[in-house]
């Protein structure tokens, strides 16, 4: 009798135990959950194919109060803080933007798209990364030229000419080339291979998870970003240029190398075209067409031309941060989205974009483009040019270098050829 009270007592216990825990553990649920609501943090980690992404994490975001002191107006804001694999992002808005009147970005790239959006990377996996990390690590100015997978003639031009100088008085030049993902229908595979071999001659070629057309332009740039942010200096200075640009150093070094840190870190310097005027173009057959459901406004912000804008590390990172909350899905122009519209959604309007100008107001001679759409005509005008800006640099002397492996003839004469020839077969 002792035992079977003994026995059923044990049950009671070993069951009010149990309870207890299962509440327990819905308390510390449910706290979580509370938790999680109140400080809006979100977890996010997708896949693209096979290809890796940089994860998106501990993001939250905090509402604040502003105070105006001249005008006495109180207004609510919000600061936005997350981190997209190493690189940390911090986005005060304090337009509380609801509808178009009175923004000078249309009401789709004001608003804040949240949570952020995550990107694949560039230079994984089996995609191609430049070589020499630590030389492009350490670099004064990165050169990051945007081009096409057949515009193997050009990347060769630009190796042998502009691209060729090393250093100069001083400060490390380099140049890694943007390449997207080949799109051709029945080559493709033919192509990555030619990118392959190409690549392992001069160890110079970043590409990105993205299709390679034109309209993806601004999609493979965004990208690149978080590449420049995660593998080189924010003191490092970036110019964006294409592959039918040349770059004249002597200009360039003369005119970045005299900013105040302040300036340099602060803005978009324009070595092409300075826009303060432009206008989406309706013509549906236009290369440059913008609907209205693409930029509703009239006149885009003030923005650089893509031939060649030149920003810090510093800005280079609010700029990619700008990108991830914000809806910037089938806007073709890649200059007007970066140096424009992201760059207006950081603040201080058109203060952080510059022309390069000399110290007499005139502009400065940094670069230059052919203004032709053949590309014989267009490698001669750019290969008469460097002779040109060749003379004027052995002025330099002593003060410059060139690349020691060179182009990669000396060493891979034959592989130089081999491409030649497969690139002049798969001409576009």
């Amino acid at each position: 009798m002792k035992l079977c009270i003994s026995f059923k007592n044990m049950k009671f216990v070993i069951a009010t135990a149990f309870l207890a825990l299962l509440c327990n553990v819905c308390i510390h649920l449910l706290q979580a959950l509370k938790i999680s609501h109140r400080n809006a943090f979100f977890i996010r980690n997708r896949s693209l194919q096979t290809l890796p992404i940089s994860d998106v994490s501990t993001s939250t975001t905090l509402s604040y109060e502003t105070y105006s002191p001249e005008s006495g107006v109180r207004s609510q804001a919000k600061l936005y803080r997350w981190e997209i694999g190493t690189v940390e992002c911090t986005h005060r808005d304090v337009a509380n933007v609801s509808s178009d009147k009175g923004s000078l970005l249309p009401l789709k790239y004001a608003r804040i798209t949240w949570p952020p959006s995550s990107y694949a990377m560039c230079g994984e996996g089996d995609l191609l990364t430049p070589r020499s990390l630590e030389e492009v690590g350490k670099s004064w100015m990165v050169f990051v030229v945007k081009s096409a997978p057949h515009h193997y003639v050009f990347r060769n031009t630009v190796r042998s000419t502009w691209g060729s100088v090393a250093s100069f008085k001083g400060k490390l030049f380099s140049v890694v080339f943007l390449i997207g993902l080949p799109n051709a229908s029945n080559h493709s595979e033919l192509w990555q291979k030619a990118l392959q071999e190409e690549n392992a001659v001069f160890g110079d070629i970043l590409q990105c998870p993205v299709s390679d057309t034109y309209k993806n332009l601004p999609n493979k740039v965004i990208h690149s970003l978080l590449w420049i942010i995660q593998h080189t200096n924010t003191e490092t200075f970036y110019t964006f240029t294409d592959n039918d640009c040349m770059m004249k150093i002597s200009n360039i070094h003369a005119f970045f190398d005299q900013l105040l840190p302040s300036e340099a870190n602060e803005n978009i310097f324009c070595g092409f075209n300075f826009n303060s005027k432009g206008t989406p173009v309706r013509q549906k057959k236009n290369k440059w067409f913008v609907d209205e459901d693409q930029y509703s406004h009239q006149r885009y912000p003030t923005f650089c031309h893509g031939g060649m804008y030149t920003m810090k590390g510093t800005l280079v990172r609010s700029i990619l941060c700008a990108s991830e909350i914000t809806n910037i899905t089938h806007f073709p122009l890649e200059d007007v989205l970066i140096t424009g519209i992201l760059r207006e959604k950081l603040g201080n309007s058109t203060v952080n974009v510059k022309p390069v100008l000399t110290p007499s107001g005139r502009k400065y001679e940094v670069m230059y483009y052919p203004w032709d759409g053949a590309q014989p005509h267009v490698v001669w005008k750019m290969n008469r040019k460097w002779k040109i800006w060749n003379h004027t640099l052995h002025q330099f002397k002593g003060e410059y270098s060139l690349k020691t492996r060179r182009y990669g003839e000396l060493f891979h004469g034959a592989a130089v050829h081999k491409l030649l020839l497969f690139w002049g077969s798969h001409a576009v």
